[in-house]
């Protein structure tokens, strides 16, 4: 047996705030798959360790090319 869910209006989707974040399908508000941060982290490990690689002075911290 399947669970049950909730519709919601698209109005009251894009008037309310989730935490986190939540996408909308077809009158049901599911969780948004933002990924991990163990894996984003790992990803800028790997593509540090390429580009030092190719050239290292490309190895440069995301945090100070997009800047918070």
């Amino acid at each position: 047996m399947g669970s049950l869910k909730t519709l919601v209006s698209v109005e009251e989707y894009l008037h309310t705030d989730y935490e986190p974040d939540c996408d909308y399908l077809d009158g049901v508000i599911e969780e948004r798959n933002a990924g991990e941060k163990d894996h984003a982290e790992r990803i800028e490990e790997v593509r540090d360790g390429v580009l030092r690689t190719v050239n290292p002075d490309l190895a440069v911290p995301l945090d100070e090319v997009f800047p918070e």
